[in-house]
């Protein structure tokens, strides 16, 4: 008969005074989560997809009342960044361009537009171009009634 060793379980905690940020090379920090301390040692519960060490701070080093993905890790310290949250802003943005476009440029389709007025059609002009401008605008167009009745 075999004898079992006893093996001893590591204790594992979460520590929720310090946070594990994963920084781009832009210094964006893009991710974040709680470190582990396993038998006394934090450990990173998240990493980047190169394998490099995510940067470990304490809570009370984060601006109040700031969303960390609105922020860059500059020289160790973490720092409000009003162009990533312009950057974050226009992506959002194009994605909703984007969904509206996949839905709604059938409009463009000659076949389609043959069954529109003069009117329906200058006001889907209209619409389209304000959502290729909305990165400049920054106006979500508003979309005719007509476009959900057809």
């Amino acid at each position: 008969m075999r004898k079992i060793k006893n093996r001893i379980q590591p204790k594992i905690q979460q520590d929720d005074t310090k946070l594990c940020l994963v920084i781009d090379d832009k210094n964006n920090i893009y991710a974040w989560a709680e470190p582990y301390i396993i038998d006394g040692e934090i450990k990173p519960s998240i990493g980047p997809p190169d394998g490099t060490n995510p940067i470990v701070i304490s809570k009370s080093d984060i601006p109040q009342g700031v969303d960390l993905a609105d922020c860059k890790y500059i020289d160790g310290q973490i720092v409000y960044s009003p162009e990533r949250v312009e950057e974050r802003e226009l992506a959002n943005l194009r994605s909703e361009r984007e969904q509206e476009f996949a839905k709604y440029d059938k409009y463009q389709l000659p076949y389609v537009q043959a069954t529109l007025t003069e009117e329906q059609i200058q006001e889907y002009n209209e619409w389209r171009q304000a959502w290729l401008d909305v990165t400049e605008t920054k106006v979500k167009p508003e979309r005719p009634e007509w476009f959900d009745k057809i």
